[in-house]
């Protein structure tokens, strides 16, 4: 055997070629160590985006069924609101029957107060006046019935 250690230089002329790997291999280090922060940055900003993305839906479904109450509001506003225009007409048209019945009334109350004064003045006149020459004391003023209606119609109680 022969040694091999002897064929060696010892003080040779100094290698850069192992300061360069080793400088090649740091950064290489470096290298993978920005890889790998850039992909875990990667994973947690993708992982934030699927979480917002869910948010977000639920948002929208939330927004979609809102929408859907509005328009229903919107409907039931409006039915209430033709319902209240009916209601108003109605009143309207009984307000105007009443107010015309109110008429009627006053109308058949000036038409019997007239009618009472003119049969109380005939009667008036048919007391004092002699019938047949014989005045009738048992007939008295206040037994007079007048009836309001279209005809009139009256007795004289005895």
């Amino acid at each position: 055997m022969r040694n091999s250690r002897r064929k060696r230089e010892t003080f040779a002329e100094p290698s850069y070629w192992q300061s360069y790997s080793d400088m090649m291999a740091a950064l290489l280090l470096i290298f993978v160590l920005i890889i790998a922060i850039t992909l875990a940055i990667y994973k947690q900003k993708t992982t934030d985006l699927e979480l917002t993305r869910l948010e977000l839906s639920a948002a929208e479904a939330d927004l979609e069924n809102s929408r859907v109450e509005i328009e229903k509001s919107n409907k039931e506003l409006a039915a209430s609101l033709a319902e209240l225009q009916v209601a108003y007409a109605v009143a309207a048209l009984t307000k105007e029957v009443l107010n015309n019945a109110y008429l009627e009334i006053e109308n058949a109350r000036e038409e019997l107060a007239t009618t009472k004064s003119e049969l109380l003045e005939l009667w008036k006149v048919s007391c004092k006046a002699p019938i047949m020459s014989v005045r009738i004391p048992t007939i008295s003023c206040s037994s007079l019935l007048v009836v309001a209606s279209s005809s009139l119609a009256f007795s004289i109680s005895r």
